[in-house]
C-alpha cells in the first residue's frame, strides 16, 4: 500500500524525491522467543526483507540511500514470553498493533516440568485449568494485552483448541465477560509446508480482538462467509457449550474412558485380522 502511493505521488510529481523513505520499517517488529537459534534467523530475515524494500524503493524512485550496513535495533529478544511483560516489550501508546504467532503445541500429557509451571503461573485463575493445552497461555495472555489497547491477535493452533474439554474449560471462562471476541477464523486444515514429512496435525487460525462492530468472517479453505458470530466451535452458531458428565444422561452402561486411542490397543486390527 506504501509503494503505491509512493508510485501515485511520483506521478503527480516526477521530480527527485531526495527525502522519501519507507515509513514501515524493521525496528516496528517485536518478537519474543525462547530459542537463540529461532531470534537470529528471525534477525537474518527482517535485514534481508528490508533490504529488498530498499530496492523496490529504488524502483520508483531512482537510487536512495544506501541500507548496508544495518543498525542494530531489532526488537527481537529471548525470552520466555509467558514470563515477559507484554504490555512493557511493546507500549502501544495508541499504535495499531498486530500479534500474530504459531505458539507450541503441546497436550497436557507431554508438558514438562517448566512448561507446567508456565500454566501454573499464567493460567491458575482457571478453574481445572491443569488439563489444558500449553498454547492456552498465549491466547489468556493475548486477552490481557488487547483490553489495554487496539491491538488484535491472529494465532495459528491445533484444531483440539476448539473441541472437547477445551471449550467449557478454557473458552467459557475468558469470553464470559464480553469483553474479547472472535473476529476471523479459519476452521480446521491439515498443515503443509516443505519439509519431507509433515507434521501429521489439524490446525485453525483465530483472530482475538475487544467486542466490536466490524465484520466477522469464517473461512473454510478457500471459501470465506461474512457471519454474524463466531463461537468457540469455530462455527457461526449461537450453540451452547458441552460439559463434560460422570454419569450417563441414559440406561446405558458407564463409559471407563472416552476417544483415547492411547488405551485400546486391544481393539486395533492388522490388515491380516
Amino acid at each position: 500500500l506504501e509503494f503505491n502511493i509512493f508510485g501515485a505521488l511520483q506521478k503527480i510529481n516526477s521530480s527527485k524525491w531526495t527525502l522519501v523513505s519507507i515509513g514501515i520499517k524493521a525496528d516496528q517488529f517485536y518478537a519474543l522467543t525462547i530459542q537463540d537459534f529461532d531470534a537470529q534467523i528471525a534477525k537474518l530475515s527482517m535485514y534481508i526483507i528490508e533490504h529488498q524494500m530498499n530496492q523496490k524503493l529504488s524502483d520508483i524512485f531512482g537510487e536512495v540511500s544506501p541500507t548496508l550496513p544495518y543498525s542494530n535495533k531489532l526488537n527481537i529478544k529471548v525470552a520466555n514470553s509467558l514470563n515477559t511483560c507484554w504490555d512493557e516489550f511493546v507500549k502501544s501508546e495508541n499504535s495499531e498493533i498486530y500479534i500474530i504467532g504459531n505458539p507450541p503445541y503441546i497436550g497436557t500429557r507431554n508438558q514438562k516440568l517448566f512448561q507446567k509451571k508456565d500454566k501454573d503461573l499464567v493460567l491458575n485463575s482457571i478453574k481445572n485449568y491443569k488439563i489444558l493445552d500449553y498454547i492456552c497461555c498465549w491466547f489468556y495472555l493475548a486477552k490481557k494485552y488487547i483490553l489495554n489497547n487496539t491491538a488484535q491477535v491472529a494465532f495459528v493452533s491445533t484444531n483440539s483448541l476448539t473441541q472437547g474439554d477445551h471449550v467449557p474449560t478454557f473458552w467459557e471462562q475468558i469470553l464470559k465477560d464480553n469483553k474479547v471476541e472472535i473476529g476471523f477464523a479459519y476452521q480446521s486444515f491439515k498443515w503443509r509446508n516443505n519439509a519431507t514429512k509433515n507434521a501429521g496435525v489439524s490446525c485453525v487460525i483465530i483472530n482475538w480482538r475487544k467486542i466490536s462492530k466490524s465484520k466477522k468472517f469464517l473461512f473454510n479453505h478457500d471459501v470465506k462467509e461474512l457471519v454474524k458470530f463466531i463461537n468457540p466451535y469455530l462455527t457461526s452458531k449461537k450453540s451452547k457449550i458441552i460439559v463434560k458428565r460422570n454419569t450417563p444422561i441414559s440406561n446405558l452402561p458407564t463409559m471407563t474412558y472416552g476417544n483415547y486411542p492411547g488405551r485400546a490397543e486391544a481393539l486395533f486390527l492388522s490388515v491380516e485380522q
